[in-house]
């Protein structure tokens, strides 16, 4: 499930090569590795949770794959705030097309092939398997978009700088990476932004699970200053939280286990979380 990345990145080995799917613009991509995680004493908790059992059974009913049993690892991709549209899902696992063509031998669902690709579309979700066991899922054009860019090979794995927080965090369960400068909420005119925040030119995430989830944020600014003030600001953030929260037990121990650090232009933020915090 993975390929060498071609041109100015090829030397950072492997990538899950769901990402070739990704627009060139694109604000986030993130990645799961669904069976890693459910399988787990934190994500069997994680998923119980009502919230991610209804997006699970809309999906359902929707594409009529099933996260649970039929989906091995998930790729998100989101294109920036201001588009506000259904994110692009990557899925690779097990998949029946059987049932999304009983929707179209029913008339509710209406099918077309795009670049020797078969989408069906009920609704305003699309499905295309681009492979036997690769699932795209998503607004009809965002899908038809997906195809075109992985055939003409003109996506985000071309962005060095993405590629490279990526690959630092391609051992873990869970990772995404995001343009800060992508969303709304950077809009320099308004007081409340920070200017340590507003310098915050990448933010990357990422955790591995067990029987609690350990996980590093990782903030890239424009340059070391403004790390050195996001590294200050952030501390007193740290210290009014542990004043806030000293009385709850499972919340001062997840503060107590954060552990800030500094490297050029980024700040790293570590921590734990126990199950009975999600």
């Amino acid at each position: 499930d993975l390929r060498p990345l071609a041109g100015p990145e090829k030397s950072l080995r492997r990538i899950p090569m769901e990402v070739a799917y990704a627009s060139p613009d694109a604000a986030l991509v993130a990645f799961v590795d669904v069976r890693r995680v459910t399988e787990s004493a934190f994500g069997r908790t994680l998923v119980s949770l009502p919230r991610l059992s209804e997006g699970r059974a809309s999906l359902l009913a929707e594409t009529g794959i099933d996260v649970s049993t039929d989906v091995d690892s998930l790729m998100i991709v989101a294109g920036r705030s201001s588009t506000r549209g259904r994110p692009l899902l990557i899925a690779r696992g097990r998949f029946n097309p059987a049932s999304r063509e009983l929707l179209v031998q029913k008339r509710v669902a209406v099918a077309e092939e795009h670049a020797n690709v078969r989408i069906v579309t009920h609704g305003d979700i699309a499905v295309a398997y681009a492979a036997p066991d690769l699932a795209l899922i998503g607004p009809p054009a965002a899908v038809r978009s997906a195809i075109d860019i992985e055939a003409t090979r003109s996506g985000i794995a071309n962005h060095a700088d993405v590629m490279r927080l990526m690959a630092a965090r391609r051992h873990d369960a869970a990772w995404l990476v995001a343009r800060a400068t992508s969303f709304a909420g950077r809009d320099s005119t308004r007081p409340s932004v920070g200017t340590s925040i507003q310098s915050i030119e990448w933010l990357v995430a990422s955790g591995d699970v067990a029987e609690t989830l350990r996980g590093v944020v990782q903030a890239e600014a424009e340059s070391d200053e403004s790390a050195r003030d996001l590294r200050s600001t952030t501390a007193g953030l740290i210290t009014l939280g542990k004043l806030r929260w000293r009385s709850n037990v499972e919340i001062a121990r997840a503060l107590d286990s954060l552990n800030l650090s500094l490297d050029g232009k980024s700040v790293f933020l570590a921590f734990q979380l126990s199950a009975q915090l999600v």
